[in-house]
């Protein structure tokens, strides 16, 4: 699957036994108008996909058939009803176990928790968490206990626990990070 803003769309792409792409029938999936659809995350149970939209600030659920196909669910905002300022939405990522997604606000700087339905991917919001000023990337890490965010507009990180019931508690302050970091990934070593 490959969103592609500029044609609000993603496309749906399959990989032959000889390493080619191939579009799928259909080839893509429209987004609502202006949406722009920017990351999109497979949900654990390869039955769901979720995609951040950039220019509406919203995140689509999609249901997704065993021949690679979406189809959308019921798109909601990722900002608190409230808020007027500017903003584009930037990442997205489901937690290991499936019950939450996670998806970043770049103006509102924030992360917004939503829970999920495992069958429907219909999604619940429960929260959102300030972050530093534009939230450019996160990475959950693969025991769904810590999310870390990569501010670039501050060039910080911050950690985060991820709680039982998918909210997000910062552990300290800012963690002094490279200039303008735009992607962060957690490796365990061992």
């Amino acid at each position: 699957f490959v969103p592609t803003l500029g044609n609000n769309r993603v496309d749906q792409l399959l990989l032959g036994t000889d390493g080619m792409l191939a579009a799928n029938t259909p080839a893509s999936v429209a987004s609502a108008g202006g949406a722009g659809p920017r990351h999109i995350a497979i949900h654990p149970n390869g039955k769901l996909a979720f995609a951040i939209n950039e220019s509406n600030s919203t995140v689509t659920p999609y249901q997704l058939s065993a021949d690679g196909k979406l189809t959308a669910g019921t798109t909601l905002a990722s900002l608190p009803n409230d808020f007027n300022g500017n903003n584009s939405g930037a990442h997205i990522e489901v937690s290991p176990n499936g019950r939450f997604v996670y998806a970043s606000n770049r103006g509102h700087d924030s992360i917004v928790v939503y829970a999920t339905d495992p069958v429907s991917g219909a999604l619940t919001f429960v929260q959102h968490a300030p972050t530093g000023a534009t939230p450019r990337d996160f990475d959950v890490d693969p025991n769904g206990e810590v999310l870390i965010v990569a501010n670039q507009g501050d060039s910080d990180l911050y950690v985060y626990k991820i709680e039982d019931d998918g909210k997000l508690t910062r552990l300290g302050g800012a963690v002094a990070g490279p200039p303008s970091p735009s992607a962060v990934q957690i490796h365990y070593l061992k």
